[in-house]
């Protein structure tokens, strides 16, 4: 009897995976499930088109890339309720929130955060960025004294001097009337300030871009990035991806030199630390003194009194790395529109920068970096 229920579970299961995958593969079966509105407004479940597939939901309508982009301008021109969803096969709805009181409520929570954050597991651990409820308050309680408004400011010699090395580039391939790709020069740029804020470490992002560290960066993202688009990739367990797949194996080799660097950096300044000879306190352009993340993170205790450990300050490291540098993040992206924006205003882009620079000469002037923008 056994055997027999056995055998048609088998016959079943069989025929189910068999209708599934005939469905998904053959778009003139695909199933619609819910239509918008007539005048673009949601329905109870928002859904940005017909065309939906079983197999990758509506990952079949975009593409990594530019093409994204475009296609999510697109879909919130025509959503004005200020959301709707994107799913990535059946199994995993994407909402994307534009309206501020949308926003607002997720804002505020402490819920756990979503399946794809479980992907990037691996590479910044259980870390301010993808912990939640009290682990996070606890990080975050412990993590805030480095965002104090006077250890900010200790670190602007660093992006003074990191931005003057970038402007440097710049300024070379304009005098010999080369294309520069500006949002490279700025990720690099980046790349160099954190390295030097996080853990005081010298990356030199600008000046070795092909080093082992910046480009095992650059894959990491990229990976994670692509992996989101695919959904068998999305779904596979992690200990699969990283053996079955081309994409997994240079996720785990470029993953082995991401960790390599924060872990001999902080294990070299806790042993300072302790044997007293490690004041935190690094020294760049014009003598001037900071104390970076990493000399906060090894004093911070928690209400117990206990210290993070090794692996918990390396994750809260990668975190700032990725958050900082990574293609997905959004501070350097915007500059770099930013600046493609203002250099499109012609004549108006000498009153924006003489602008900007009396500004910020006035309130900088004397301290390290700071330069007259009229050239005194």
């Amino acid at each position: 009897m056994l055997n027999l229920l056995s055998y048609v579970a088998l016959v079943l299961g069989t025929s189910l995976i068999g209708i599934i995958v005939t469905l998904a593969l053959v778009p003139s079966l695909r199933i619609k499930f819910f239509r918008m509105r007539e005048g673009g407004d949601l329905a109870l479940f928002p859904w940005i088109g017909d065309d939906v597939s079983l197999l990758t939901g509506h990952l079949h309508l975009t593409e990594p890339g530019p093409r994204n982009l475009q296609d999510h301008l697109r879909w919130m021109k025509n959503s004005p309720s200020g959301a709707y969803v994107l799913w990535a096969g059946i199994f995993w709805p994407v909402l994307n929130l534009m309206s501020p009181e949308v926003v607002q409520p997720i804002l505020k929570s402490t819920s756990p955060k979503s399946y794809p954050y479980t992907k990037i597991h691996p590479w910044l651990g259980i870390s301010l960025l993808t912990s939640a409820g009290d682990l996070w308050k606890r990080k975050r309680r412990q993590i805030t004294p480095a965002f104090h408004y006077t250890i900010l400011q200790g670190f602007q010699p660093v992006f003074c001097e990191k931005t003057e090395l970038m402007l440097e580039h710049m300024g070379h391939a304009a005098d010999s009337a080369t294309p520069v790709d500006v949002f490279r020069l700025i990720t690099l740029c980046t790349l160099d300030i954190i390295g030097m804020c996080a853990f005081g470490y010298e990356i030199n992002a600008s000046t070795e871009p092909n080093s082992p560290y910046v480009l095992a960066t650059y894959e990491l993202s990229e990976l994670f990035y692509r992996r989101l688009f695919d959904p068998l990739l999305l779904l596979m367990p992690e200990f699969l991806y990283e053996r079955i797949t081309d994409s997994g194996r240079r996720w785990r080799r470029a993953l082995d030199i991401i960790h390599k660097l924060p872990e001999t950096v902080i294990a070299k300044r806790r042993e300072g630390l302790q044997k007293g000879i490690d004041t935190g306190i690094s020294v760049v352009a014009h003598q001037r003194e900071y104390v970076d993340f990493l000399h906060i993170l090894l004093t911070a205790t928690d209400e117990n009194g206990q210290p993070l450990t090794n692996q918990e300050i390396r994750d809260e490291v990668d975190t700032f790395m990725f958050e900082c540098h990574g293609m997905m993040d959004p501070c350097h992206t915007s500059r770099s529109f930013t600046h493609s924006f203002i250099h499109s205003l012609d004549h108006r882009y000498d009153i924006v920068r003489l602008g900007v620079g009396h500004v910020l000469y006035r309130h900088q002037s004397g301290r390290a970096g700071s330069r007259d923008p009229r050239g005194r």
